[in-house]
């Protein structure tokens, strides 16, 4: 129809060495004149290095070639509007969750340690987004937006390093001075 689209693929990867993945992705479109909405789902991979997998120096890493992919689920809602000339808003809510993220870990072999590289990882963000952009007919931009999220662990608790908050502002000028 004029405002309702929808539209979807997948992507499917063959390795001889490592996991064979199909990933697919799917998106709902509706949309009147200056506003609309998006429904947007993906799923995707990532194969274990050549180091994370196979590497192996005889005296302190094992290698592991049962090791899979790391895997990633995304969701996300995305609003959007025009409402006057310039200016462009969204606002998105969002949570993808990783699985199977690999991590170096110890492991015995005989009475001794070693280290491998094994999937044991779980990460899920869950958050909403905010942007808007201004433009003006003769060249001049200005954008601000912000972020809230909060990840966690397999476990639940906050994953170490994972920002909370984000934001960023700036601006841009038309070509001044007929050079800069």
């Amino acid at each position: 129809t004029s405002w309702l689209a929808f539209t979807a693929g997948v992507r499917a990867d063959r390795n001889s060495a490592l996991d064979d993945r199909v990933s697919p992705r799917a998106a709902l479109f509706a949309s009147r004149d200056r506003y609309g909405l998006k429904l947007l789902y993906a799923e995707g991979f990532r194969n274990p290095s050549a180091y994370e997998g196979f590497f192996a120096d005889g005296i302190q890493f094992i290698a592991n070639p049962a090791i899979g992919a790391e895997t990633i689920r995304s969701y996300e809602v995305v609003a959007w509007a025009r409402p006057r000339l310039g200016l462009t808003a969204r606002a998105s809510g969002f949570r993808w969750t990783a699985d199977g993220l690999v991590e170096q870990d110890t492991v015995m072999v005989g009475a001794e340690t070693r280290l491998q590289f094994a999937n044991r990882g779980r990460l899920r963000s869950t958050g909403a987004e905010l942007e808007a952009t201004y433009r003006t007919a003769d060249g001049w931009l200005g954008f601000v937006g912000a972020a809230a999220m909060q990840v966690v662990d397999g476990d639940g608790a906050t994953a170490i390093g994972a920002p909370q908050w984000t934001a960023n502002l700036g601006g841009s000028t038309r070509l001044l001075f007929g050079r800069v």
